[in-house]
């Protein structure tokens, strides 16, 4: 007999996976447009996309002409200085909340964000009760809900605007079992300038995008998985070809991320690199169709 707290958790789950569920049902009459934007004071002069300093996590901030998009967010020691960061922008409102899979590295500062802002708007991979980041999931999706936010659950081809960007889901493999690789593959593009994300997903990720022939030529990479040896190998990047390549991972870290054979890959084919740990938030700024980087350190 399963104990109280046990039936409750176990309660709580399926109807979260229900509630998700019905959202993505939802999509079938939408045409992929999934929500409608607020009313923003206009800003075009600060379209840009910044990896965000939050240690051994993630955190990506697309801004344009008012409008935010944030995709993860760190892990919870680092969700003050997240929210400050945000704060420092102007930032009141998050139009669209990401967690590209559930570990709470990506999704463990999320509780101070609800805290500090409203969220509009939440994209998640496939709930696991297995995920270490599920608490983080089932948190956001009551906030959200409750404050009249909508929640929707990330498919292939979803897309949608942030000011002047264009942003989609180009993948989401959620038949591979490991958290790393049903990691959501975000691409970006403003002015033809074109962003991919990569969360954790590894090298099985890398070759299922070329195999499947996705189009995932880039700009700027943020790399996957931190710079691990288990991701970036070099046919995914010769096929996304990035001028510029963005590492999120925390100094002095335990893992020895990033690997120095991921590294050494990026510098055989001359891509600037560019990681949190030494050069803090990095912002990419796309300004006439070109990419102008600035760096916190």
């Amino acid at each position: 007999m399963l104990k109280r707290e046990k039936l409750k958790t176990l309660i709580i789950t399926i109807a979260v996976i229900l509630c998700v569920t019905a959202t993505v049902l939802c999509l079938v009459f939408t045409d992929n447009i999934l929500f409608k934007l607020r009313e923003s004071g206009w800003d075009d002069t600060k379209d840009f996309v910044r990896v965000i300093d939050v240690g051994q996590g993630d955190s990506i901030l697309i801004h344009s002409n008012g409008y935010s998009a944030l995709i993860d967010t760190g892990d919870s020691e680092n969700a003050l200085e997240l929210a400050s960061s945000l704060h420092r922008e102007g930032i009141q409102i998050i139009d669209v909340l990401i967690f590209t899979h559930l570990h709470t590295d990506h999704t463990g500062g999320v509780e101070q964000i609800l805290k500090d802002f409203k969220v509009q708007n939440l994209i998640l991979p496939e709930l696991s009760t297995f995920s270490d980041g599920i608490y983080s999931a089932e948190l956001a999706i009551d906030k959200i809900t409750r404050s009249g936010g909508e929640v929707f659950k990330a498919v292939k081809g979803m897309t949608f605007e942030i000011g002047d960007f264009d942003v989609s889901v180009i993948a989401a493999y959620y038949d591979l079992m490991d958290d790393n690789n049903r990691s959501l593959i975000i691409k970006a593009q403003k002015d033809n300038r074109k962003f991919l994300f990569m969360g954790d997903a590894e090298a099985k990720v890398e070759k299922k995008l070329l195999a499947d022939k996705i189009d995932i030529r880039c700009d700027v990479l943020k790399v996957g998985h931190h710079g691990s040896n288990t991701s970036t190998i070099g046919d995914f990047l010769e096929e996304a070809n990035p001028v510029y390549a963005a590492i999120s991972v925390g100094k002095d870290n335990i893992y020895n991320h990033p690997h120095i054979a991921t590294l050494k890959q990026l510098e055989k084919r001359g891509i600037k690199t560019y990681r949190t740990d030494s050069s803090g938030d990095i912002t990419f700024f796309v300004k006439n169709s070109e990419i102008e980087i600035e760096t916190e350190k």
